[in-house]
């Protein structure tokens, strides 16, 4: 059966942040400041609308069916990431001590293996029917259309 927009555009983000998510890491991993301090930038603007659209949308929907302890869960993780993505940012012009870098990288893996996993929740979105879909699909595009990064949601 073919994937609906909002399955489409949902597990295109996932894409992208998976792919964000290693790259910074492997720039950490090099050494090159100046390349995650830019990837963690593009990451934080890539995700902000998805992590909204997850938390006040998706989330929700998902603790209704798994419980209120699997939802903060991801929440939490979503926290992690997020941290990392801010301490790079906040230290944007500056060398990272070995510590430090070290501890960023472990949060970014939290990220990396959420995106990864966090795709299956797909199916939460599968059993909705056409008109849940496109007002899922709705409100994920309004919070694109408002360009808010990862770091600047008040929930996040």
């Amino acid at each position: 059966m073919p994937r609906t927009e909002l399955e489409t555009e949902f597990l295109s983000d996932h894409k992208r942040m998976t792919r964000g998510f290693r790259d910074l890491i492997k720039a950490l991993q090099a050494n090159k400041p100046a390349d995650a301090h830019r990837l963690a930038a593009e990451l934080d603007f890539v995700a902000g609308p998805h992590i909204e659209f997850e938390e006040r949308v998706l989330y929700p929907r998902v603790e209704g069916a798994r419980g209120e302890e699997y939802g903060a869960n991801l929440r939490h993780e979503h926290q992690v990431a997020r941290s990392a993505l801010q301490f790079l940012l906040d230290h944007r012009n500056e060398p990272l001590e070995p510590q430090d870098r070290a501890r960023v990288i472990q949060q970014l893996r939290v990220g990396f293996e959420h995106a990864v996993a966090c795709g299956s929740l797909l199916s939460h979105l599968t059993v909705l029917d056409e008109a849940d879909q496109q007002a899922m699909l709705g409100q994920l595009r309004r919070y694109r259309d408002q360009k808010l990064r990862w770091t600047e949601l008040c929930g996040a």
